[in-house]
């Protein structure tokens, strides 16, 4: 089966890595789209370019289940808590992003309307974690049918979505599929988690499944923007909330940029982030774990900096 990534066009953060910044009034950052060609197989390869430090963090939270109902009474019902935990450990694994998640927990409105979500409790998660992205989704289908009316096949469907952690806005999407036929049930002795569970056909398939999940969210995220919160200002120096776990050095130069107080609202009554303004370049000057400080370069009028401006790698 063939998957078709959408990543939409309102990834309005991506430009800031480009274009010095003005010494005189704020201009709007244009958008663009993160250009990361699919291989032969539809996936998308991490580039090179993309791979490289600071690294991006996430927070990953619950998958529910759209249909709870399709799973049987006195069966496994932890499906949406162990997804995102497996999926939070596989990313940290491999390397190319830090995760953090909040397994019980996830930002949808409701279940039946997703992607559209809850926008303060997702910042909040992202600014408690210090991640740049969110990744949450939904299992459309975790239920059995008939194919051909004869063989019962255990279907597993699930929608996985990117938001940004600053604005709230979605980014990308994408659906995982999977059918097994025969041996799907499990035994009752074997809990989803567990060893013998990884060696059974479903814990089989439900990792092949979450291991291409896995690769779509490092190969978008990795390249897309770097971005840091300002915690603290005192003058030109600032605080920020990530440091050298993150790969961040002295040294680095860093776009200073403040999000527009206006949204925009649709027809449909949704309303968008406002559009991030550059305001200042910024150089970072000491780095600890957690946090570091960088300092606004000088201009012929230095721009005030506020607690949650938001600095982006260049």
């Amino acid at each position: 089966m063939k998957f078709q990534t959408l990543i939409l066009p309102a990834i309005m953060t991506t430009a800031l890595v480009l274009g010095a910044c003005s010494a005189l009034a704020p201009e709007p950052v244009p958008a663009v789209a993160p250009a990361v060609a699919p291989d032969a197989t539809g996936r998308q390869p991490m580039a090179a370019a993309c791979a490289e430090r600071p690294l991006r963090k996430v927070v990953v939270t619950a998958f529910p289940l759209r249909h709870p109902e399709q799973i049987k009474s006195g069966d496994f019902m932890g499906w949406p808590s162990m997804t995102a935990d497996d999926l939070t450990r596989q990313i940290n694994q491999r390397g190319s992003l830090l995760g953090a998640t909040v397994a019980q927990r996830f930002p949808f409105v409701s279940i039946e309307s997703a992607p559209e979500v809850d926008r303060q409790a997702l910042l909040r998660w992202a600014s408690q974690e210090r991640a740049q992205y969110v990744i949450t989704g939904v299992f459309r289908d975790f239920g059995t049918a008939r194919k051909a009316l004869i063989l019962p096949v255990r279907q597993l469907v699930v929608e996985a979505y990117i938001y940004d952690g600053f604005s709230g806005e979605l980014l990308a999407r994408r659906e995982f599929a999977r059918q097994l036929q025969f041996s799907w049930q499990l035994p009752k002795a074997v809990l989803p988690g567990s060893k013998d569970f990884r060696q059974s056909r479903l814990g089989g398939v439900y990792h092949e499944l979450l291991a291409e999940l896995g690769e779509w969210v490092e190969s978008t995220v990795t390249c897309l923007p770097f971005a840091a919160r300002v915690i603290q200002v005192d003058g030109r120096r600032l605080v920020m909330d990530v440091g050298s776990d993150s790969g961040l050095e002295a040294g680095m130069e860093l776009v200073l940029t403040r999000t527009a107080a206006s949204g925009v609202t649709t027809a449909t009554g949704e309303t968008l982030a406002g559009t991030p303004l550059r305001i200042a370049s910024a150089i970072v000057k000491s780095v600890q774990p957690r946090h570091s400080v960088a300092e606004i370069v000088p201009q012929m009028k230095t721009p005030a900096a506020q607690i949650g401006d938001v600095l982006y790698g260049r």
